[in-house]
């Protein structure tokens, strides 16, 4: 056994802190002395699966945000628009302003230019009565 630890190249130290592993399992935790470098195995594998699910519990946050992000901005524009609708102005007024507002550069706040691709409703098809 001492030969497959050396051609492994596990030193001294691995082997003492292994060791070290074992006995707190065994004096502070009350594993058996016969179980307890097992218990140490699966100790290692559940840290390494846990690591793993807070990897994919970080992922699913990130979109979660960009999802609300996204949503938050439709929001808006669709609340935009239905004032807009509300306030006596057509589908078709709302789209030319928005055109001339693309045409002249004022796209505030980062925002992407709007068209027709962005709101399906707002196709020329759909505003035609």
């Amino acid at each position: 056994m001492c030969e497959r630890v050396v051609s492994k190249g596990i030193g001294i130290s691995l082997v003492l802190a292994l060791e070290t592993a074992v006995i707190k399992k065994i004096e502070v935790d009350g594993v058996p002395a016969s179980s307890a470098p097992y218990r140490i195995m699966q100790d290692i594998e559940d840290y390494n699966r846990l690591g793993g699910i807070k990897k994919q519990v970080s992922d699913m946050i990130m979109q979660i945000h960009m999802m609300k992000e996204f949503l938050g901005r439709q929001n808006e524009a669709i609340n935009t628009f239905m004032k807009l609708r509300l306030s006596g102005m057509t589908e078709d007024e709302i789209l030319k302003i928005s055109r001339v507002i693309e045409r002249n550069g004022h796209i505030w706040n980062g925002a992407q230019p709007m068209s027709s691709q962005t709101f399906p409703a707002w196709r020329t098809s759909s505003l035609q009565r």
